[in-house]
């Protein structure tokens, strides 16, 4: 064994702290403060997870902006995966319209219009929460 391994406690790992405009609907957030760091040891996971299965899977943050007509994704690719990376992508919604009882529409994303990846966890929080805001005040994407 490593001798720098670094043990953690599941139950004392946040959610990474996010600054996120008005307008935006946070449908999902399993974005957590931790780096992915193969030193590190988890222990007391209710399912005896290690880092990456706990903390680094596909769906890892979600928000829509109904009235600039955006989605933004961010994930770990490949999930669970040691050698994996964040990869943020942004979408235009995209209208449907569909009946049930009554006229209803709901919102689809679109193909990507941005994309970004990285495997360090500070430079994606910059860059997800220039997007948001970018894109909040209706701004082109400007890194």
């Amino acid at each position: 064994m490593k001798s720098n391994l670094k043990i953690i406690n599941f139950e004392d790992v946040k959610l990474q702290r996010l600054i996120i405009p008005a307008g935006w609907y946070v449908f999902l957030n399993k974005f957590y403060h931790i780096d992915p760091d193969t030193s590190l040891i988890l222990k007391n996971h209710p399912l005896e997870f290690g880092i990456f299965e706990a903390f680094f899977e596909n769906s890892l943050f979600g928000a829509e902006n109904k009235s600039r007509q955006k989605f933004i994704d961010l994930g770990w690719y490949p999930m669970w995966e040691e050698d994996g990376t964040y990869r943020l992508e942004v979408h235009n919604l995209i209208e449907k319209q569909y009946k049930v009882k009554k006229r209803e529409s709901s919102y689809t994303p679109s193909e990507s219009i941005f994309s970004f990846s990285s495997r360090d966890r500070e430079k994606t929080v910059i860059v997800l929460e220039k997007v948001l805001f970018q894109l909040a005040v209706g701004k082109p994407i400007n890194l």
